[in-house]
C-alpha cells in the first residue's frame, strides 16, 4: 500500500470525525472542541499513531475548525460527555 493511499484513507476518516464534532458543536451550542489522545483513539479506532497522524488530523480538521488548532501541550483540558 502506498503512502498516498494510507493518507487519503486517513483523510476520509478524519473528515468523518470532524463532521461528528461539527454536529456536536451545533447541538450543544459550542464554538469548538478539544480532543485528547484517548478521544482520537476511540473515534479513529487505532491505539498507536505517530506525530505524523496528528499532523494529518490537524490539517484535515482545519476546514471545519480553522480558528484554534493547537497541540495538546498548549490546550487546556476540557471533557465533553
Amino acid at each position: 500500500m502506498k503512502q498516498i493511499d494510507v493518507e487519503e484513507g486517513a483523510k476520509r476518516q478524519h473528515r468523518t470525525v470532524a463532521l461528528f464534532c461539527v454536529i456536536q458543536c451545533w447541538v450543544r451550542g459550542l464554538d469548538g472542541v478539544i480532543l485528547n489522545r484517548s478521544d482520537i483513539e476511540r473515534l479513529v479506532g487505532i491505539e498507536r499513531f505517530k506525530e505524523t497522524r496528528i499532523d494529518w488530523i490537524t490539517r484535515d480538521f482545519a476546514e471545519f475548525f480553522p480558528m484554534n488548532l493547537m497541540k495538546a501541550q498548549q490546550a487546556p483540558s476540557i471533557k465533553i460527555n
